[in-house]
């Protein structure tokens, strides 16, 4: 199901908006492009207090002028799984998606090519703790945050890909504030000026396994600002992606990455 602007239309339709849906709302097998918020947030899709199932989505090409070119979760928990988050723009902050006040789940998702005017060009989590799981967050770019700018929120990553980010000033891959993320069995790699930034007045701290870090834990930027917790398994090895330049994330054949990690994820 494809909902998209009509090419000679001037005046661009204005996405989705949820309010107070439970998981009985789903969609599945939806494309959602084109769509344009000028004065609002949330281009493609704004959940306020919604908890739908959104499967096998692709939300693209959709612009704010504010907040969440793609989507804007406030106080929302959604369950996403094999859903695109590409090429959309926001004016301010959060090129790719806003999670605000929300846990979702979000499995088998592409977060990439988004672009925002200054934070978390991907993604920003405030007072949030979503679980991430086989997610790839790439190519995306901000002043701050290029991939993922996290303040105020707990996330567990695990089998997470954030590489080719770009931040102007800090956290090409990570910028994080008043923050605790796990990474488990994960990837950062090739970000820009730096994987992972330490930022604002209140301490952060950063767990990671079994995990391959561009420059290892030297190459994370504290601040004198928190603690990183470098635990077992990690390493600082090019992952031989298959075909980064063209999105393609997978391993090569003898990428130092495979057999690498850990299926023990809760520490029984």
């Amino acid at each position: 199901i494809i909902f998209d602007n009509i090419e000679d239309n001037d005046e661009r339709w204005e996405g989705f908006t949820l309010e107070n849906v439970s998981d009985e709302t789903e969609f599945r097998y939806v494309r959602i492009s084109g769509a344009e918020k000028t004065d609002t947030d949330g281009g493609g899709m704004y959940l306020d207090n919604s908890d739908p199932i959104l499967s096998h989505l692709i939300i693209s090409g959709n612009t704010a002028g504010d907040i969440g070119g793609g989507m804007y979760l406030d106080n929302s928990d959604p369950t996403l799984t094999y859903v695109i988050i590409s090429g959309n723009t926001a004016g301010w902050s959060c090129g790719g998606m806003r999670i605000f006040n929300s846990n979702p789940i979000l499995t088998n998702v592409t977060i990439s090519g988004n672009t925002a005017g200054t934070y978390g060009g991907g993604m920003v989590l405030f007072g949030s703790n979503p679980i991430l799981t086989n997610v790839t967050i790439s190519g995306n770019a901000g002043t701050n945050g290029g991939g993922m700018l996290i303040s105020n929120s707990n996330p567990i990553l695990t089998n997470v890909t954030i590489s080719g980010n770009t931040a102007d000033d800090h956290g090409g891959g990570m910028r994080i504030s008043n923050s605790n993320p796990i990474l488990t069995n994960s990837i950062m790699w090739d970000n820009s000026p730096e994987s992972i930034y330490f930022f604002g007045d209140d301490p952060s701290t950063i767990s990671i396994q079994y995990s391959d870090i561009e420059g290892g834990e030297d190459a994370i930027v504290t601040n004198d600002n928190g603690e990183v917790y470098w635990l077992e398994g990690n390493i600082n090895t090019d992952p031989l992606f298959s075909d980064p330049e063209n999105g393609d994330y997978t391993l090569q054949e003898g990428s130092p990455c495979i057999d690498a990690g850990t299926a023990d994820l809760d520490g029984d």
